[in-house]
């Protein structure tokens, strides 16, 4: 299991000189949208206490001045001419809405509107002087969900095991095994956990088809590209087909995700689930002359981490090499800070791996019970994640099932990140903080059982945080491959901007193997 709490605020709008003394904006509750701004995100307004950079360009109109928005959240068709629009160049920072904002990549004319392409950019590059901060926490109720499965770089391989030895032994081995606060920035993606004998087969999943530019009217202007345009936004949150998977997310009692997958002779079931009493989510930032002085993010409640996992192939020619997931979902809860209508939104990533011997099956149940805050603090004195507490209630161990006449192991990882913010939620500019779970299990086999003499874990929870925007290369590189089909000439999306720390070790629990 992975979680990720992020807290990020960022607005645009036109900026004047600043002092070092700045008011500090409070923090209301999860705010109604309606219309325009249920769909695309809430309005800024021009006065309040932020004060922004110069290059930051505040759309006249908000929400009421956009046409239409890429289900990515990367392509707005915005009213040309609504206030301001004239001064939107390449290079220059648009802020439309809570999710349109953004350094923009590209920009062309479309009849009476103007189509604008936007990547992501970090705090302080949209905040000059600001503080904001949770005067009580901020309850996880009243989301809007957002389906986008055509986006791109929902699906990638994971980088192949090049060190992957030999094909009889189950023993695990953990390569990436974080130390205690390492200082070099962790990618956001899901650790590989790879048991010796698994055979690196690539990822039974495919990118999806690439978007085109929209007309006015909402049809393709680009053929045979199509756009898919940003879906309106449910109350109840939808389930997801992607290459091959079965996805069904939960939030907000419970957070987590329900997974099926049957193709090829393989079929894996299993869930993933953090359980709450009363979640809720506190946080703050301070900016002064475009650097952070502080900042922290908490996610409260956290009670419990279940999960279940069963995975079955007909042959070892069924087994697969699972790659990263991105669920298809943004939960998102809009909350005004001020001038500033951020975003606290949550997204969950996983990946799933099979090493079966033969014509086998596994399986497994793990409970664990957490105390205190998942979340960190960044000032003076340095950066720190807060370290919760996990006992074991039930023992993915003990709890291991296996039939199979040959060594099996099975990978799981699954990561949840929570973000406080403005911009698209594929790269929001955030204060964000993401706990990551990694599972790896095997046994040596034994025919004719369902109990295993030997058998062997590793479970690992990790936290990483920054103050900027994270993307994993690989998905960048979908994006900046997708940009570059729909615009002439775009500038080059970034994968990250900001700092970041960690993983920071929060609990990890090894077994030799053929200890049990």
């Amino acid at each position: 299991m992975s979680v990720a709490t992020g807290c990020i605020v960022a607005i645009a709008a036109c900026g004047s000189a600043s002092s070092t003394s700045h008011a500090q904006a409070g923090v209301g509750s999860v705010q109604t949208l309606h219309g325009n701004e249920l769909r695309y995100g809430a309005s800024p307004t021009r006065s309040g206490p932020i004060i922004y950079q110069p290059d930051v360009v505040l759309l006249g109109g908000g929400a009421g001045a956009v046409r239409s928005v890429s289900s990515d959240g990367l392509i707005w068709t915005i009213d040309g001419a609504a206030a301001h629009a004239n001064e939107l160049r390449v290079g220059k920072i648009m802020f439309a809405t809570s999710f349109g904002a953004g350094r923009v990549l590209a920009i062309q004319q479309s009849g009476p509107n103007k189509i604008v392409a936007i990547g992501p950019v970090a705090l302080t590059d949209i905040i000059r002087d600001g503080s904001f901060a949770t005067t009580k926490p901020v309850g996880l109720a009243g989301f809007a969900a957002y389906s986008t499965p055509e986006r791109p770089g929902l699906i990638t391989d994971l980088p192949s095991d090049n060190g992957a030895a030999s094909t009889t032994t189950a023993s695990l081995r953990y390569p990436n095994k974080p130390t205690a606060r390492p200082r070099a920035a962790a990618s956001d993606s899901v650790i590989e956990l790879p048991t010796q004998h698994f055979i690196a087969q690539p990822a039974d999943v495919a990118v999806p088809s690439l978007p085109g530019v929209p007309n006015p009217d909402g049809t393709s202007k680009t053929d045979p590209l199509k756009l898919p345009p940003l879906p309106a936004p449910s109350v109840k949150i939808p389930d997801s087909e992607l290459g091959g998977w079965s996805i069904h997310p939960t939030c907000c009692d419970y957070i987590g995700i329900h997974l099926g997958y049957a193709k090829n002779g393989a079929k894996v079931q299993g869930n993933a689930t953090l359980r709450f009493e009363r979640p809720s989510v506190t946080f703050s930032l301070s900016i002064a002359h475009g650097s952070v002085l502080n900042a922290s993010a908490k996610l409260n409640g956290v009670a419990g981490f279940t999960f279940d996992l069963l995975a079955a192939v007909e042959s070892s020619a069924a087994d697969f090499k699972g790659g990263r997931v991105e669920v298809p979902v943004d939960i998102a809860f809009p909350v005004p800070i001020g001038n500033l209508p951020v975003v606290i939104g949550i997204q969950q990533i996983f990946s799933v791996s099979l090493g079966l011997g033969g014509e086998a099956s596994f399986s497994t149940h793990g409970e664990y019970a957490v105390g205190g805050s998942l979340g960190f603090s960044i000032g003076p004195h340095g950066a720190h994640a807060d370290i919760p507490t996990l006992q074991t209630t039930k023992s993915a161990l003990d709890s291991m099932r296996t039939f199979a006449i040959a060594p099996s192991g099975l990978l799981f990882a699954y990561a949840l990140k929570v973000s406080i913010g403005v911009g698209p939620p594929i790269a929001s500019a955030s204060i964000w903080y993401k706990i990551q779970t990694t599972l790896g299990l095997a046994t040596s086999g034994t025919a004719g059982t369902t109990l295993v003499a030997c058998k062997s874990i590793t479970l690992a929870i990790t936290g990483t945080y920054g103050v900027g925007y994270q993307v994993p290369e690989i998905v960048a590189s979908a994006i900046n491959f997708f940009l570059q089909k729909v615009f002439k000439r775009v500038e080059h999306f970034d994968a990250t901007g900001g700092k970041s720390w960690g993983p920071d070790e929060l609990f990890e629990r090894h077994t030799p193997p053929c200890s049990k």
